[in-house]
């Protein structure tokens, strides 16, 4: 039987599961590396990783729009990529139109990182889905993205 909620609980609530299936994502990803699983290996952080799946789903996307995706300034998205350059996982070419922009591209690295990354989350998922049923986590994604909708636009 469900306990009675508080007015200000749910957000505590989203920021605690969310902090849970982050440290599930990367005990799975610990538990990769310790198994010397080297194509799963990634040592890209959750900020990378979104980012790495914004780059990859994005027609010639610049560290401008990934830092409107993101939410975060300009500056904060050049130190997200330059961490992802660094780290091999992204390269930057000339942008086509716009000589002071750089397209942002995946490497082969970044590709494979991003997909074992997915994995991961889509194992959280699954665990999720057990927990409360598929039906139910269905409704709670529709819910958060009618809830982002709203505040977003999109």
């Amino acid at each position: 039987m469900p306990r009675e909620a508080t007015p200000d609980e749910l957000p505590v609530l989203l920021l605690r599961a969310a902090k849970a299936m982050l440290a599930e994502v990367r005990e799975a990803a610990g538990d990769e590396k310790a198994a010397g699983d080297e194509k799963k290996d990634s040592s890209m952080t959750p900020v990378h990783g979104f980012a790495a799946r914004f780059i990859a789903a994005q027609e010639e996307p610049t560290a401008a729009d990934l830092a409107h995706h993101l939410g975060v300034t300009r500056q904060s998205a050049s130190e997200v990529v330059a961490a992802l350059e660094d780290g091999g996982y992204v390269h930057r070419r000339p942008h086509p139109a716009d000589g002071r922009s750089q397209i942002l591209e995946l490497t082969d690295r970044g590709r494979t990182s991003l997909e074992a990354s997915r994995g991961r989350w889509s194992a959280v998922e699954r665990h999720w889905a057990g927990l409360v049923g598929a039906d139910e986590l269905v409704r709670v994604r529709a819910a958060l993205d009618r809830y982002l909708a709203d505040r977003t636009g999109h």
